[in-house]
């Protein structure tokens, strides 16, 4: 890159709708030459040739052995390589994404002419979240728990401590019923080993003291009322959560460029393919058991990410205007937890990963604390 100062010319700016903008302009002959100064001393500090010691090649022994054009073309990769930062800040544009940089002219002596097309954030006016967010929070939810609820646990509880006896038995008496098949050959579950609840013996109190610190049954059913309690105020609090995001979507009109959409479907596939790899399946072939591809699940979920692009956005806005950032030790905490157990993963992507989810978790906090 070359310290020398560059200008542009004939600089435009157009919106290609969908918060997409192509710049064009050009740059002179004169400012071209001192890129095209700087490629030639490139190529002669790795250009090796007989007789001559490396960067100490003649230029016009340096052209014929490299070629004019390519020598040209090199400079306008450097050239621009310094005129598009410039461009970006001088006219304060938030880019985000790669560049599509295309070159209209480039010939010796003449100006170096291009285009470029490249992502710029969404702008948009933020709807009154506070209020959006206290009139979701105000819908009172009355959270209770049936006692069939706590029976169908405590059943599930007899029904693997009935199995566990089972095969203790069958273990130490070497043991065990043969399966009873239908006409196709397939095994038929006998009512007993289905665990059906006339079947299974009754938790006792003294059975009840091996779970933890309970006296009595009805004690551990206490427990296990308040666990419910507290499962389903977490996916209360998430449903609320999820409708504040619909809501503030619905209230805004984003054009959201491509970039962000593919972002989120990156994510929602790299999150896919380990759930699938943790459950121990290959990927390929999962998809075929569900009969779909990449493709079309990418089709699939594009309205999705697309939301979730929305409401990325829409929370880094509130962040902002409210000042919300996450606590730096703790974004570090997260941020060693991360790497420690991803041990390739890149420092700089996990550092924004956990401040967003960070800073996201804020924000609702902040939001929640509206409906007082």
């Amino acid at each position: 890159m070359t310290t020398a100062k560059i200008a542009y010319h004939s600089l435009s700016i157009n919106n290609l709708g969908h918060s997409e903008i192509e710049i064009t302009a050009e740059i002179s002959p004169e400012d071209l030459g001192h890129f095209k100064a700087s490629a030639l001393k490139k190529f002669g500090e790795k250009t090796k040739l007989d007789g001559f010691r490396p960067g100490h090649i003649p230029k016009k022994v340096l052209v014929d052995r490299i070629g004019e054009q390519v020598i040209l073309e090199e400079a306008a990769q450097l050239a621009l390589a310094d005129v598009y930062p410039a461009i970006v800040k001088d006219k304060k544009l938030d880019v985000i994404g790669r560049p599509e940089v295309t070159i209209t002219k480039l010939a010796d002596g003449n100006p170096l002419c291009f285009k470029i097309k490249t992502a710029v954030l969404p702008t948009f006016e933020l709807p009154d979240y506070k209020a959006s967010a206290q009139e979701i929070l105000s819908k009172k939810e009355v959270l209770e728990v049936s006692p069939k609820e706590i029976d169908d646990i405590i059943l599930d509880i007899r029904k693997t401590r009935a199995q566990n006896a089972e095969k203790q038995n069958q273990e130490e008496h070497g043991a065990s019923t043969p399966p009873i098949l239908d006409t196709a050959g397939n095994s038929i579950l006998t009512k007993a080993q289905e665990g059906e609840k006339k079947d299974l013996p009754d938790l006792t109190d003294e059975e009840a003291k091996t779970f933890g610190d309970f006296k009595s049954i009805s004690d551990f059913r206490k427990h296990i009322k308040g666990n419910l309690i507290k499962e389903k105020e977490v996916r209360a609090k998430e449903k609320k959560r999820v409708e504040i995001g619909e809501a503030l979507i619905k209230k805004i009109n984003i054009e959201l460029p491509n970039v962000l959409i593919e972002s989120e479907l990156h994510k929602m596939f790299s999150q896919f393919k380990d759930d699938i790899t943790r459950m121990g399946l290959d990927y390929q072939e999962y998809l075929k058991k569900i009969d779909k591809t990449e493709e079309k699940l990418r089709e699939e979920w594009r309205e999705v990410a697309g939301k979730k692009a929305k409401l990325q956005l829409i929370l880094n806005k509130i962040a902002e205007a409210e000042s919300i950032i996450p606590d730096s030790k703790e974004m570090e905490r997260q941020v060693a937890h991360l790497l420690e157990h991803y041990k390739n993963a890149d420092p700089d992507r996990a550092r924004i990963y956990i401040e967003t989810l960070l800073t996201n978790e804020k924000v609702f906090e902040f939001l929640e604390r509206q409906k007082n």
